[in-house]
């Protein structure tokens, strides 16, 4: 994963977001993020409880974890980038610094809803010490909007090469054993840049 290009992003929206607060990534994606945020409301109603703690790692601008906190949830947003963690924390969110590649203990997840939104596909292959982190935390249940690599199909051929390009998650599916997952479904919706699929599953 790149840091420093994830950094400077998130440093340039921080600055933007105090002239205009909606994050710049809903203004770029406007119909893409629409139906992703639609797909997750739907997700949390049907798998997690009124009320519940969602750890969101990988946060990013802040949006989906502003989502999750206007439905009712207590939130945890957590990114590697330290003008992310700023950013959510001006949006009034609780935010702290979490390496998805290098795990830190410090943050818990024990009991909590995990939830990851296109930020497990920055980590290629290097997912392992993530799976491993949430083994030990043993949270309550996981959700991702992640692009799976093994859910494209032979027609996929654009999506399966950006995906290969952008060295995207791959090898992750395969590992979470069968019985435990609760929910696994494959969505596209616009340009080949947008396919995630949703995975539930309790460790």
């Amino acid at each position: 994963m790149n840091n420093l290009h994830w950094d400077n992003i998130y440093k340039k929206q921080y600055e933007d977001v105090q002239k205009v607060i909606i994050p710049l990534v809903l203004q770029r994606y406007p119909k893409e993020l629409k139906f992703q945020r639609h797909r997750l409301i739907q997700l949390l109603r049907r798998f997690v409880k009124p009320f519940d703690y969602v750890v969101e790692f990988g946060s990013g601008s802040g949006h989906i974890a502003e989502l999750v906190e206007s439905l009712g949830y207590e939130v945890l947003a957590t990114d590697q980038s330290f003008w992310s963690v700023k950013l959510c924390r001006f949006l009034g969110l609780t935010s702290a610094h979490f390496d998805m590649e290098n795990p830190s203990n410090k943050v818990s997840a024990r009991g909590a809803v995990v939830l990851t939104s296109c930020s497990m596909e920055q980590l290629g292959t290097q997912w392992k010490r993530f799976y491993q982190y949430l083994l030990r935390s043993k949270p309550k249940i996981v959700i991702h909007q992640e692009p799976l690599f093994e859910l494209y199909g032979p027609e996929d051929f654009r999506m399966k090469t950006y995906h290969l390009q952008k060295k995207y998650l791959q090898g992750y599916l395969p590992t979470i054993p069968k019985h435990k997952i609760l929910h696994l479904q494959r969505q596209t919706v616009g340009h080949c840049h947008w396919a995630f699929s949703e995975l539930v599953w309790k460790p």
